[in-house]
This record gives C-alpha cells, structure tokens and sequence, in this order.
C-alpha cells in the first residue's frame, strides 16, 4: 500500500515521478515477503530442534536412571579378609540392606530396589559375612577360607585359571616363614597416647619386597633380608630368596588408613593410630581361648607351708619350682611349653595350633595327677599354659627398665621362694614409716606368684608401677629411667616393708680408734642389724671397709658401711700421647716418651706420669704444643687433653725449682730465626731454573724471599707479589724453654744458654772471615728499580727490619729480640741489649727470639739449617702400643674400684686432725661379702655436669667362677674355700642416652650347686622369652651382673605367719583397703595358710581395723 501525492508541473513529470513510485512500492513488498519466508523456516527449523532435544532429553533420562541402579564397588584384601566397598549415594542404614552371602557368592540389595551381585574369586566363610556402614557408602566384609590365597581379583571371571593348590603353591612361590617372638619394641605417645610405635629389630630389609598390611584387627608384615644379614638367616634356616611373614592382632582396634611405616638399615618402624586412644596394656591381643582369670585356689594348694616347725628351714628341703603345685611328680623327658595340659583335649589342640607351643624345653615338667575325691568337688584351677619360669612381663609404656630387674630378682632362687613359700606373710612390717605398710610386698609377692605360675606368657605388672608411683613420685609415667635406681628403691622398699626390727633403736657411728678392723666391723655390722634386719639384709647385703688418709697430717680414718650392689667404674677410653721431654741441663739428651691416659685427661694427670717416668716433679715442667717450629699453645694445669690430635707435637722442659734457686726464677720461651731466607732456585715470574754461575738469580731487597731473571720478569711479577712483599725471618729449629735465677740473668749467661739449647735442633757452620769480605753471589733488586747486577752493585738490608745489635761487637752469630706471642716470625718489639754484669729486665716481655745472622753481606755471618733431634727412648715406651686396648675385663673394674683415690674438691674430707676439709686419699675394700652380689658396671658418666655419656666397650666377665679373693680383705671363711661366685642374671641395656631398651639373662640355679641349672638361660624381652645358650649371656650391652655365692647354703627363716589383713590401727583407711585387695589376689595363688578357724579369724580382724595392742600381740604370735 502507498500514497500517491500528485505535484504541480508538467504531464512528463508527473509521469516520470508516478513510474518512479512503482517501483519503490514493488521492491518493498519483495523484501517483507523475503523475510517473511525467512521467519517461517526458521520456525519451522527451531521446531524441529525442540522436537528432537525433547526426544533426546527423554532418553538421558532413562539412561542416567540405568545408571543410579547400577552400585559402583571396590575391594581391597588383607591377610585374612577381603572387604567390598559400595557406593549407595546417601546415608542408608545397614538394618534396611539386605545381606546373602554363600562359600562363592555374595549379594546385597538396598531398599530402592537395588541390587549387586558378585561371584567370589575363592571361597569364603558365609557366617563369618559382616555388613558395615560408612556414610554414604556400605562395606562388606568377608572372611577367607583359606588365608594363604592371594586374591587377584574379587570377581570371579569365566574362563579364569583354577585356584592353585596348597603343594603347586608352595613349589611356585618362594619359600615363607612366619616370624615367632622376633625382637622388637613398641612404645605409646601422643598426648592421650593415640599413637604406638611397633619397631621390628631386623637389619637389611629389602626395600623392593616389603610389603605392610594394616586392617582394624592388626598389620602384616611380608619382607625379604639381604645376604649382609648372614645371622638373621642363619637363625631361621633362611636364604635372601625367603619370605618372612610377622602377623599381629593388636590389642584394641586401630585405623588402617592412618597407619604408616618407615624403614630404616637396622630396624623397620610402624606407627599405628588407635581408633580409641587409650592406654594399652600390651601390644598383642591374647588368644580369647587361653585368656586367665583369677579363680580361688584349690583345696590342694601348691605351696606347702608347715607351720609347726620352729627356727630356719634348709633351702635343701624346699622343693624346686616344678613340685610347688598340688605335689606333682616330675617326668623326665622333653616336653612342649603346653605339655603339661596334656590331659585335656581342647587346651592341647589350641595349643598345637600356637607357634609358640612347638618350643620344646628339656627340663623337668610337672604332669598333673587326677583330682583326689571330695564331697564338693574343686574350683578348677586356670590351665598352664606355660612352662613355668617362662611368663613374661607386659611393657606398659617405657617400662622395660622395670620389667628387666623384676625378672632379675624373680630368678633369684632364694628370693622367690621366701615369696611363694608365704614365708614373707610373717615378717610384714605394716607399723614402718619408712615403709609402705606391707602394700609393696604383698603386690610383689603377687607378680613373683604368677610369674611362676605358668598360668600366662605375659602379665602386666601395673599394681606394682602403681604403688611404686605413688611412693616415688619420679616413677610416674612412662618416661625412660635407670633399671639400677629402680632396683635400689625397690629392693629398699622390700626391706622396710619386711624389717623385722619394728622399735629402731638410736645407734651411734662406730670409730676405728685405733681398734682391730675385725673388732670395729663387728660391732658396726652388729649396730646395723640393730634396726635393720630383713630378707634383703641376708641376702644382698655386705659390708665394705672404707680407709681415709689425710695428705697433711697423714690421720688414718678406718670405717665399716653395708652396701646393697656394687657399682664399679669402667676404665676410660684411653689413649696414648708422644711427649718430647728436655731436662735442665742443655747437655742430657732429649726424650722421648709414651704415656698412656684417660681420653678425658687433663695436663696435670699428664705431668704426673711424666713425673713418673723422668722423677721431675710436675711443679717444674712447662708442656707448650708446636707447629710448624713455632709455640702453637702453652698449657695450663687444669687445661683438657681431649682437644689434642695424635699429630699434635707436646713438648716438656724441666725448670729450675724456686727451691732450689731460693730466690725469684727467670723463665722465658724462645724461638729461633734465620734472617736471611735462603735464595730461590727458580724464577718466581717465568719459572725458569737456575743452572750455572752466571745465571743466578736476583733477590727482591724488600722480602729477599723471591728472585727473577731479569727486570721484565720482575715487572710482570709485581702485581702478583707486592701483597706479599715484607720481611719475615724464617723459623729454623724447634722452641725451647730457658730458666735461670733472676739475680744471674745477664746478658752474657742467657746467649750462653740460648746456644747450648739450640743445638739440639740447628746445625750451626760459621766461615772463614776472607769469606765474610767478598760481595755478594746472588744479585738484588728493589721492586721498583731496576735490578741490580751482583758484581757491580753492593745492596743494604732495611735498617728497620735486620738489625746487627749490641752483640755485633763481639761476634756474637746471632741478637736476642723481644717478639709478641701472636707474631713470633714477623714482628720485633725491641731488641735486649749486653748490659754487661747487670741482669736484664725481663717485665713485659712474652718470648724471645734467636736471630741468626747468616746475611753474607755483613761480617761474622754463620750458616745455620734445621735437624732432626736425636731422641732417646726406653725399651717400655718403645714396645709400648699407641692404639687403645681392645677389651675390659670384670677384674679390670674392680681393681679400678679398690685402688685409692683422692677426693674432688666438693667432696673434700673433714680431716679431725687438722680441722680442716682436705683432698684426702680414700680407699675400698670389701669385708663381708653376700649371698648374692650384685654389680653395677658405671657405663653411665656425667661430663662437665651437664652432658651424660655412655661407655659401649665390651666388658668380659666370668659366667662361673668369679674370684672376689683379692679383692676380700675380711676374715677367712670357716671351711677355708676362697668366696667364689657364679652368674645367674644379667640385665642388659640397649642403645644411647636419648633412647634404649633394657632386656634380661636370667637361669634359675641348683639349689645345691650353683654351678648347675635347675632352668636353663632365658632371654627375657618384656613379653618375650626365649631359650639361650650360655656364651650368648656374655654381651656388649650388660649393665648389671647378679652372682651367687658357691658353697654357701641358705636357709629360709621360718617363722608363724600372721593373718594377711591385720593391718595395725596405725594404717591409713584407704592404705588397709589397698592392701586386702592385694592379699584377696595373693590369697588365690598362694597356699591356704590355716585351717578353717584361722581363716575364720582371717576375716574377722580384716574388718576390724581398730584393734587394741593386745589383739594385736595375738595374732602376731603363732597359732
């Protein structure tokens, strides 16, 4: 549509302009039409896009809903497991999932209809199926048929290979062994210990073949050992090729996905986080089939007290360990750890299928004979599971300290029986203050009874920690301690727990007074027992002689102390120094010593060896250190010789004695110095050599210690040279030390002696005096001007840096300067002068200096060169070895221990002659010697009071037959045999001062001969005990050595035992409850001790514990 708008003008306008608009009109219609069509298509195009993405949407759908009906899974696999892990997508209770499992297949199905279904690679224990739920995630755990499968996969695939079986197995594959009570140690940290660090003692673990497995229930442990570990494979039998398997089921449950490990050359760490923290017991958990628990004795009780008969009972007549229950007759044959269970079909069948039961042990074991008949019949007792004398001690944190010496002392013969015979329940002291009422006792008596019970491989000595904690405060915890200090306190606390002096009465020191030593030892060791007297005195205890000298007056103090151990020193590393020693008289000879000390020593203890060696006393000898011929150190008294080298050159002079000279001494240190450095042989520029005559080279005027061809040389040398352009005397010969009155200390006397020392180490040739007239040979030059030749040109030396002193006169070869301590090569302060008669002024003056004149040019010059110093030397110190001995022996530490020795200041002797504290010299010696001596090596040092230090060397000590005779100076023994003892235990400590582990040796002996074993040698490792051989005993780790005295029978008091419980109105309430708890727990173990009315009466002072002193002196008396 258009409007036509006619315009005036003329008729060919109008229908030019009429054409015109036609036209415009037409193409505007063809271009709405054009889009029109356009918009059509692509409607109809968008359409059809909508259409197909609907029809695409629809089936993502359907395709994303197949695929949330389809349960995404993984699997994993340990040892004995194998867990399927589903992935629901929410949060699903496990009650709601349904679970069907069969030996091969395994099908879970989840409320939404949901369902996987799996084919199972190996067979599986259907009722041992679990289901757990994590999250949004469900996992299934399944339990192996055969553990020795390693599943490749979880599904079972069509046309998989067949499983092999147990013999194609083991020909395929490497030879295994499964690890049984190997070494090693676990300790817990963390603040509320959720951490416990599992180390596995075995050295050169093969990187590439470990493998660690962590589940909920424990690890596993797979690895191959390299051929460097030659005893490790020997031991097992084993070859690099073998497979070792180590499998523990931890005591609570653990995270597998926190755990981790870290392998070291000598050990492999694994660090478990536990899922609860908590403090664990042990690491291991016990098999539930053999766990313990405490059940009343039976009515035959297995420790026979007689308590008609009076006096002592010969140890003789106590029957040995294996006849201390219900009578048992020994068989003499070798058995199993479990063999004494062999009556009952179920504790013999688990204990076959225990490792540790096929240990076979030769030694006598108890077969148990058939209940006799009763009207009730018995509780029966808990199964020995055991041989006894092998149960072990659970480390509760740090603690293998403790377990050590409770295993040490629970192996002491004597000791165990007086607790298992209830002998101790007689002798309770409840009424001591320094004691803990009883409670120590008893609980020790209680681990002693288990222990030997054979009633569990391990128990866990936590009430004993417990009370010791609370009596010792520094036992508290788990941190590291000394297994001596703990033996001390706790052998300490025994004694007063069981001292039968309950009144002490007061006792006086006793003094010598110039009384018999047998008369003064008597009567101390008489007052002693006075208010101390308990199995501990009788059998650890003796008594030392102490002698004191005062070094003034000389008083001789004699006094008798008792001790409980021996600690003996160890001798120090020591090593052997060269000493290079000159007398007084210039003429003798020098020489040359060897001394052997301390590694530790201080040049005091040097100059008293070289005081023992040259009969000079060490007030006049001065000890300086050279290098490179000149005074590198002068040494003090006090000052250490740890930092000195073998290299290092130590020289000693002898001093005039002020004594002697009864007047001021004069001592001064001197040096020798060529000052004129000899002339070089080759170019210092071009390099080029000097040949003949005329081609000698030209010195430098300023040092006189380079020389050049020409002046180019020189030009192209100085830039190179100038920063090392200075004079400098050159040292010959060695230092020495000069003495002489200071009223006789003229010039003329010092040259004299100055030339007469030097000659030990110069070589001295002065020459005609024609020569001293001609001009130099050699050609100088001054750096900056031309070089001068040597036939023409006379050259000067700096009258500042070689002076010809007052000396020159009278043709003396050499001035005598004053030099700084620091400079002794460079540097003159002045020079001393000939003062005729009058002595020179030696203040202020540090060294000397020996200047030769050996400068050609100038009249009287010498020629001089160093030497070698002819030595003499003594056939000892020639044969005498500079390298440290190898081994210490046991005899070595006691006589360390019994040679005298004088007192460090701070523990200076009050001297009552002189009324002063005096560095007197003390000396030990043994008196009266135990039934069993313990001693403890001193390993352990402190240095500078602040830094400890532990001595690894091997200590070799006697298993059987340790002479203590000359160390004996008590009175002869009546049957006159020498005091021989043999071992029995050994506690042994492992590692550094920062971190170690303390294990045992330990044998149970001959009730007749010591020399014999009633149960052989054992390793004792906290929990783990293990049989050894008797040279194994003897090791670089032994701390503390238990003897037993040879030929010296013991005999048990025997006294009426009174009732556990009647605890004195002077117990604290909550100590008398502590205490019937720990009886209540003994009372199991032990023998019934009265009949029914003692036991009656028992029970009721128990409950009284307001007694009068009457009741209390009935029921201490006998029944």
């Amino acid at each position: 549509k258009f409007i036509f708008r006619h315009s005036p003008g003329t008729e060919g306008d109008a229908e030019k302009n009429c054409s015109k608009a036609q036209t415009v009109a037409y193409q505007k219609t063809s271009r709405r039409r054009l889009k029109r069509i356009r918009c059509n298509m692509e409607g109809k195009r968008l359409e059809n896009k909508r259409r197909k993405e609907k029809e695409n949407s629809g089936k993502e759908v359907d395709i994303r809903a197949e695929k949330k009906r389809i349960l995404k899974h993984d699997w994993s696999q340990t040892r004995a497991e194998v867990s399927a892990t589903l992935d629901v997508g929410f949060p699903l209770d496990s009650n709601q999932v349904t679970l069907e499992c069969t030996d091969c297949q395994c099908s879970v199905t989840l409320p939404d209809g949901r369902q996987w279904q799996c084919e199972l690679y190996a067979p599986v224990v259907a009722e041992c199926t679990s289901l757990v739920q994590k999250s949004k995630k469900v996992v299934v755990k399944m339990v192996k048929q055969d553990p020795n499968i390693d599943w490749q996969q979880l599904e079972k695939v069509e046309g998989s290979p067949s499983l092999p079986s147990s013999d194609e197995e083991l020909k395929d594959e490497n030879p295994t062994v499964e690890l049984v009570g190997p070494k090693y140690d676990y300790y817990e940290s963390g603040a509320n210990g959720d951490t416990v660090t599992v180390t596995l003692f075995v050295k050169s673990i093969s990187k590439e073949a470990l493998a660690v497995d962590f589940d909920e229930r424990g690890f596993l442990v797979k690895f191959h050992t390299k051929n460097t570990n030659t005893e490790f494979l020997e031991q097992h039998g084993a070859s690099e090729e073998t497979t070792f398997t180590w499998r523990v089921n931890v005591k609570e449950a653990i995270l597998p996905e926190e755990c981790r490990y870290r392998l070291s050359p000598c050990k492999l760490e694994l660090i478990l986080k536990k899922k609860v923290p908590s403090r664990w017991s042990s690491l291991e958990l016990a098999p539930p089939a053999k766990k313990i628990e405490p059940l009343p004795a039976p009515s035959n009780t297995w420790v026979p007290v007689s308590r008609n008969v009076q006096g002592r009972t010969p140890l003789s007549n106590v029957a040995p360990v294996h006849q201390l229950t219900n009578n048992v007759q020994p068989s003499v044959q070798p058995v199993t750890v479990l063999d004494s269970c062999a009556g009952d079909a179920s504790t013999a069948s688990a204990a076959l299928s225990d490792p540790l039961s096929k240990k076979v042990i030769n030694k006598l074991e108890p077969r148990l004979p058939p209940a006799p008949p009763a009207l009730a019949p018995p509780v029966p007792a808990p199964p020995v599971v055991v041989a006894r004398g092998y149960t072990g001690l659970d480390n509760l944190g740090n603690t293998c300290f403790m377990n050590a010496v409770l295993q040490c002392l629970a192996n002491t013969r004597e000791f165990r029986d007086y607790f298992l015979s209830a002998t101790f329940q007689g002798e309770l002291n409840r009424d001591n203050p320094l004691g803990m009422h009883g409670e120590l006792a008893v609980a020790f008596a209680v681990l002693v009874s288990w222990l030997w019970s054979g009633k569990q491989r391990s128990f866990a000595p936590d009430r004993l920690k417990r009370l010791i904690s609370i009596k010792a405060s520094q036992f508290t915890g788990f941190a590291q301690h000394d297994a001596q200090e703990f033996m001390a306190f706790l052998l300490d606390g025994l004694h007063e727990d069981l001292n039968r002096i309950h009144n002490k009465p007061y006792v006086e020191r006793v003094e010598s007074n110039g009384r018999p030593d047998s008369v003064v030892a008597d009567e101390s060791w008489s007052n002693y027992k006075l208010r101390n007297d308990s199995i501990v005195v009788d059998l650890f205890q003796g008594q030392y002689k102490s002698t004191v000298i005062c070094p003034k007056c000389h008083k001789v103090s004699i006094s008798f102390d008792p001790f409980l151990y021996l600690t003996v020193p160890l001798p120090k590393r020591q090593r052997v120094f060269v000493v290079h020693f000159f007398a007084l008289d210039p003429q003798s000879v020098p020489v040359k010593l060897r001394v052997r000390l301390n590694h530790d020593a201080k040049i005091q203890d040097l100059k008293e060896e070289i005081f023992k060696k040259t009969k000079v006393s060490p007030k006049n000898l001065r000890l300086l250190e050279v290098y490179n011929r000149r005074i590198y150190k002068v040494y003090g008294r006090e000052e250490s010789l740890v930092g000195v080298t073998p290299k290092d050159q130590i020289f000693a002079f002898e001093v005039l004695d002020r004594d002697v000279a009864r007047e001021r001494v004069v001592e001064v240190a001197v040096v020798q110095r060529a000052l004129m450095p000899p002339l070089a042989n080759t170019c210092s520029s071009c390099g080029k050599e000097c040949v003949a005559e005329q081609d000698k080279l030209k010195r430098c005027t300023r040092c006189f210690r380079v020389g050049y061809c020409n002046r180019v040389c020189q030009t192209n040398h100085w830039q190179q040279h100038k920063s090392a352009c200075k004079f400098c005397p050159e040292l010959v010969g060695l230092p020495f030390v000069v003495s002489m009155p200071a009223s006789q200390a003229t010039y003329q006397n010092l040259c004299r002696l100055m030339e007469a020392h030097s000659r030990h180490s110069v070589n001295v040739f002065q020459p005609p005096v024609e020569s001293s007239k001609r001009t130099l040979e050699a050609a100088t030059a001054a750096c900056t001007n031309e070089v001068a030749d040597v036939n023409n040109q006379e050259v000067e030396i700096h009258a500042d840096s070689v002076s010809q002193g007052a000396g020159d006169s009278s043709g003396a070869m050499f001035t005598v300067t004053s030099v700084s301590s620091e400079n002794t090569d460079c540097k003159t302060d002045f020079i001393l002068e000939d003062e005729g008669n009058e002595p020179l002024d030696f203040s202020g003056v540090i060294r000397l200096a020996m200047d030769w004149k050996n400068d050609q040019r100038q009249g009287n010059y010498v020629l001089v060169e160093s030497k070698e110093v002819e030595y003499a030397m003594s056939e000892d110190d020639r044969n005498m070895s500079i390298y440290e001995e190898d081994g210490i022996t046991l005899d070595q530490c006691l006589r360390l221990f019994t040679e005298p020795e004088v007192l460090d200041p701070q523990e200076a002797w009050y001297c009552p002659g002189c009324r002063e504290h005096r560095q007197a010299t003390k000396e030990f010696s043994l008196w009266r010697l135990p039934v069993v001596l313990v001693i403890q090596l001193k390993r352990f040092s402190f240095t500078r009071s602040i830094f400890r230090d532990k001595i690894d060397k091997m200590v070799d000590f006697p298993v059987y037959g340790l002479d203590m005779s000359p160390y004996y100076c008590g009175p002869g023994t009546s049957d006159g045999n020498p005091p021989i003892y043999d071992l029995f235990a050994v506690t042994n400590h492992h590692g550094g001062m920062l971190g170690g582990h303390y294990t045992a040796f330990a044998r149970c002996i001959d009730p007749v001969d010591t020399r014999l074993s009633e149960i052989g040698w054992r390793l004792f490792d906290d929990s783990r005990v293990v049989d050894v051989s008797d040279p194994r005993v003897v090791t670089a780790s032994a701390y503390m050595l238990f003897y037993r005295r040879r030929g010296v029978p013991f005999d048990l008091p025997t006294v009426a035992p009174r009732p556990l419980s009647s605890a004195s109105r002077h117990v604290p309430v909550q100590s008398q409850k502590l205490v019937k708890d720990q009886e209540n727990l003994l009372g199991q173990e032990l023998a019934s001790l009265s009949d029914s009315n003692n036991n009656r009466r028992v029970c009721e002072s128990s409950d009284d514990s307001t007694m009068d002193d009457d009741d209390d002196d009935d029921m201490n008396g006998p029944d």
